[in-house]
């Protein structure tokens, strides 16, 4: 999909992210996982872990230089459903290193980021409870899909 394609299907666009992301996310937009850790500069093993397997939990990297950034966890999926889903000997790590590491993720609903947050896995987080308040602050970012084109400049994760 062309990015004036998507402005045009959903002129708003949804996206979580942890509590706090609003400056980082400014000051180097809105990034997939790898990116993060291309920016970060994580490599070797670490990054292995962090874009191979399925994260439980939020992971926070920061330096000196560029600050602080959580990469989301994935707790709405698990290996076991993974499995269950997948076909043609596509393993859950193939998946999730191949794929969902290197995308950024948007709902074009409200109602669809409401059941997402809705998730038994986000219902008690202090973290997310803002954006479930009000999903137009910044918790829960909702540029326009021009403001994503432009200012965010995710072209590529919109393929």
């Amino acid at each position: 999909m062309k990015p004036e394609d998507l402005v045009q299907c959903c002129p708003r666009l949804y996206h979580m992210a942890w509590e706090g992301s609003w400056p980082s996310i400014q000051r180097h937009g809105l990034l997939s996982t790898a990116a993060l850790l291309d920016l970060f500069e994580i490599h070797g093993d670490e990054r292995e872990t962090l874009e191979a397997v399925h994260r439980p939990e939020p992971v926070r990297v920061s330096d000196r230089v560029r600050g602080t950034a959580t990469i989301r966890d994935q707790k709405p999926m698990s290996e076991a459903g993974l499995r269950r889903c997948l076909e043609d000997g596509l393993r859950p790590t193939d998946l999730v290193s191949a794929l969902l590491n290197h995308r950024v993720f948007f709902w074009a609903t409200a109602e669809r980021l409401e059941m997402f947050l809705s998730a038994k896995a986000y219902r008690g987080p202090a973290s997310y409870r803002a954006r479930r308040a009000d999903p137009t602050v910044p918790g829960a970012l909702c540029p326009s899909g021009r403001a994503v084109d432009d200012e965010h400049g995710l072209h590529g994760a919109m393929a």
